[in-house]
C-alpha cells in the first residue's frame, strides 16, 4: 500500500527518505505541482514525494548572470525575485506559474522561447541531487565555464526523475529586454507557413525570441525582444520575409502581446485529453503536419499543433475517444518514425492503452540508459519509463 505524500523540507531528508525505501523496497515518484507528471509514471504501489516544500535557498548572483533555486520553488516565482535586477530564467514552459524548478530540469522541458534561449540543458551549469544511496551530491556550480567533475547537470535533465531527486539549481540568466513585439502571419496553408518560418530561422539579420507554428490555423508567431529600435529594424525585415510568402501580416505590443501569448500558451495546458511532443527534422515539419492531418481525419481526432518550426519541435493536442486516442498514438508514430522523428506521449485520457515505449524509443541507448539507472538507482526506487535491457 503506498504511503501518504511525504514532503521533506530539506536536501538531507530527501536522501535519508530514499535510503530507507531503498532498504525496505518502497517505491517513490518524486513530483512537485503535478504539471510534469505522466500517467505511466505512477507505477503501481509508488508513493508520492512532494519536493514542494524546497523552497528556500534562492541566492541571485546578478553580477555574474547566475542563480541557483530551490527545486520546490515556482519558475514564477522565482522569475519575480530575478525581475527586480531585470533578470530571469528564460525559460516558458507550460503551466510555468506553477511548475516547479525540479519538475521543469528534470522534463527538460521548454516553451516558444526555446527558439533562442534553448532548453533547461542548455541553461544548467550546476545541480544538488538526493540519491537513494543516502548521499547528496552536488555537480558543477555557479562559474559558467566550470568543467570540473562529472556533468551530473545535464545528465539529470530530461531524466524525469528516474535517478534522483533534484533538490537545487544553478542556471545562466538573462537580462531582460526592454522591449517586445510580436508579429502574426496568417497563410493559406502550413506548407508555405513552414517554408516562412525557415527563411526567417536562416536570416543573420533577425534574431527572434520566438518563432511559432500554429496548425492546422497555418499561422505563424514571431516574436522580437529587444531594443526599440533594433524591434522595429527587425520587425519591418520579417514582414518582408513573411508578407512575400503570401501571409496577411499584423503586429501587437504592449497588453495587446500579453494577451496573444497568453491565449498561445494555454494550448498546450489542457488538463484532459491527448498530449504529444514531436521531434522532426525542422524540413520535415510540413509532412509532420500533414500526417497529422490525414491520420486524425482517420480516426476521427480533433488536433491542435503548436512549436518551434525552426527546430522541429512540436506539441500536439489531441481530443478523441479512447480506442481512437490508442490507435491514432500508433499510427502517428509510425508515420513519424518514417521521417526519422520521434513521439513522446506527454499525456492521455485514462484507460488509453498506451504503448511500452510511450516514453519514447531511445533506439541503442536503451542499454547504456538502463545501466545509467542501475547505477544511480540500484533498487529501483525511483520511476523509470524507458525499457529494461
Amino acid at each position: 500500500m503506498p504511503l501518504t505524500s511525504l514532503e521533506p523540507a530539506d536536501a538531507a531528508t530527501v536522501a535519508a527518505m530514499l535510503a530507507v525505501a531503498a532498504s525496505d523496497g518502497t517505491a517513490f515518484v518524486p513530483q512537485g505541482h503535478g504539471t510534469k507528471l505522466q500517467r505511466h509514471s505512477l507505477a503501481a504501489g509508488a508513493s508520492p514525494l512532494s519536493t514542494t516544500r524546497l523552497t528556500a535557498g534562492l541566492a541571485h548572483y546578478a553580477g555574474d548572470l547566475v542563480a541557483t533555486a530551490p527545486a520546490g520553488a515556482t519558475l514564477r516565482d522565482v522569475n519575480a525575485v530575478l525581475a527586480r535586477e531585470r533578470q530571469w530564467i528564460p525559460l516558458d514552459p507550460p503551466h510555468g506559474d506553477s511548475a516547479t524548478i525540479g519538475g521543469i530540469v528534470a522534463c527538460n522541458d521548454s516553451g516558444p522561447r526555446r527558439h533562442r534561449f534553448g532548453t533547461p540543458r542548455d541553461l544548467i551549469i550546476g545541480i544538488e541531487v538526493a540519491l537513494t544511496s543516502g548521499r547528496v551530491v552536488h555537480s558543477g556550480g555557479r562559474v559558467v565555464k566550470n568543467v570540473a567533475g562529472y556533468d551530473l547537470s545535464r545528465l539529470f535533465c530530461g531524466s524525469r526523475g528516474s535517478l534522483g531527486v533534484i533538490t537545487t539549481v544553478t542556471f545562466k540568466l538573462a537580462p531582460l529586454a526592454p522591449t517586445s513585439r510580436t508579429l502574426v502571419a496568417q497563410f493559406t496553408d502550413t506548407t508555405h507557413a513552414v517554408d516562412a518560418a525557415l527563411r526567417i530561422a536562416a536570416s543573420a539579420a533577425l534574431t527572434p525570441s520566438a518563432l511559432e507554428l500554429v496548425a492546422p490555423e497555418s499561422q505563424v508567431l514571431v516574436r522580437f525582444e529587444t531594443t526599440p529600435r533594433a524591434g522595429a529594424h527587425m520587425s519591418a525585415a520579417a514582414r518582408s520575409i513573411l508578407e512575400a510568402s503570401g501571409a496577411q501580416v499584423s503586429e501587437c505590443e504592449g497588453d495587446e502581446e500579453a494577451r496573444l501569448w497568453e491565449a498561445h500558451t494555454r494550448r498546450d495546458e489542457h488538463d484532459d485529453g491527448l498530449m504529444v511532443a514531436l521531434s522532426v527534422l525542422p524540413s520535415h515539419v510540413a509532412a509532420t503536419v500533414q500526417h497529422v492531418d490525414r491520420l486524425a481525419r482517420e480516426h476521427g481526432v480533433e488536433w491542435t499543433i503548436t512549436g518551434r518550426s525552426a527546430l522541429g519541435v512540436l506539441r500536439l493536442a489531441a481530443r478523441a475517444s479512447t480506442a481512437a486516442q490508442g490507435a491514432f498514438i500508433v499510427a502517428l508514430r509510425t508515420a513519424v518514425s518514417s521521417l526519422h522523428g520521434s513521439l513522446q506521449v506527454l499525456r492521455s485520457d485514462a484507460n488509453v492503452a498506451l504503448p511500452a515505449d510511450a516514453a519514447g524509443d531511445v533506439g541503442t541507448a536503451a542499454a547504456i540508459g538502463f545501466a545509467v539507472k542501475r547505477r544511480f538507482d540500484p533498487a529501483g526506487v525511483l520511476p523509470y519509463l524507458w525499457p529494461r535491457v
